[in-house]
């Protein structure tokens, strides 16, 4: 499906267009990016607008480079072609990756973080990623019952924000340390799960796309402390922090909640909050992805401003220093999860009503 998509293209809508129309000052300096993505005199690709239909925007290169992965496997990005032609455009362009750094990268696997929360097995990412912190927050609400206390009121939004405050202290202080990621759940007919998250860093990533492939650089080497000396400087080799946790949640061994989200690091107070909601409070997916969130740091608590007037007062006496954010279609302040529930024979998709999203049934 993605090399079909890429190769006949798709049909914009309004969002393509905003999203588009907002990066093109960055996107504009690189000329196959702005090739691939623009009209002839640089204009975004329009959505349907009165009597005129949709345009529609193709990427053949990236078709070409899907075909060549799917015949070749991962070598073929790391080794083969496609590895010479992006470090070489890199080079042109006055980056340090070379085609040996590539042919050097080995891809990890190690075992998944765990953590029991209410009696249900959750099973995240490890390593540097959000899953430890996400787990960390778990294990810390597990010790208390949420459910004596009223969802989204003071008591259990404040039992959440200091157990977020904690993991947070811890991963800032001990492990290593996004908006343009995205973030798919599936599950099959056999129940075979998949929670994946993908990312390219900022917006767009760097802005660079290698010519004649269609692919687009991260900007993720801005996620490294320049300075030496600490849990996550830059150094040759080394695996960066980043904020991903897609995440699993099993009910006597079974797959019950398949869960993630996009959003920096907001998607771990995002993916706990959903847990919470699902597991503690019994709310389907649509309801547990939709409703309004918290995320604190250990500095201000950051508040959806839907949260009501009376339980963010209530949370100031608590001791909580309140920022308010307001979410809208294009905000990231608290991340966009998404959600399957493994119910019997019924799956429940859903996903943040206030973004772009979407939840499908095959």
């Amino acid at each position: 499906p993605a090399i079909r998509l890429a190769r006949d293209g798709f049909l914009m809508d309004w969002y393509g267009t905003l999203t588009f129309g907002t990066s093109a000052a960055r996107l504009h300096k690189n000329a196959e990016a702005k090739r691939v993505y623009y009209l002839a005199g640089g204009a975004p690709y329009r959505p349907a607008t009165g009597f005129e239909p949709p345009d529609r925007l193709a990427q053949p290169d990236l078709a070409r480079s899907l075909e060549s992965i799917a015949r070749g496997g991962a070598k073929v990005l790391y080794q083969g072609e496609l590895a010479a032609a992006i470090a070489d455009d890199i080079r042109a362009l006055g980056g340090i990756l070379s085609r040996e750094d590539f042919a050097a990268y080995e891809p990890g696997a190690p075992p998944p973080q765990t953590v029991d929360y209410r009696g249900r097995r959750v099973v995240t990412l490890p390593g540097l990623t959000g899953g430890p912190t996400v787990a960390r927050v778990l294990g810390l609400l597990d010790r208390d019952d949420l459910r004596k206390h009223r969802q989204l009121g003071a008591e259990s939004l404040h039992r959440i924000a200091v157990a977020l405050r904690a993991a947070f202290a811890e991963r800032l202080g001990s492990m290593a340390d996004m908006p343009n990621t995205t973030h798919v759940n599936a599950v099959d007919r056999d129940r075979m799960c998949v929670s994946l998250t993908a990312t390219l860093g900022g917006g767009f990533g760097s802005g660079v796309m290698i010519k004649g492939t269609g692919i687009v650089i991260t900007n993720g080497t801005y996620w490294f402390d320049p300075r030496p000396g600490r849990p996550n400087s830059i150094a040759p080799g080394k695996r960066v922090l980043w904020a991903g946790a897609p995440t699993i949640v099993l009910r006597g061994g079974e797959p019950f909640l398949v869960c993630g989200a996009p959003g920096g690091r907001k998607i771990m107070s995002a993916v706990v909050q959903t847990v919470v909601n699902a597991v503690d409070y019994g709310d389907a997916p649509q309801i547990a992805t939709s409703r309004p969130r918290i995320h604190d740091e250990g500095e201000k608590l950051q508040v959806d401003s839907r949260i009501p007037d009376d339980v963010r007062a209530d949370l100031a006496t608590m001791g909580h220093e309140i920022e308010v954010k307001v979410e809208d279609v294009l905000s990231t302040n608290f991340a966009r999860p998404g959600a399957i529930q493994i119910d019997g024979s019924e799956l429940r998709g859903g996903v943040e009503g206030t973004k772009i999203g979407i939840a499908l049934g095959f």
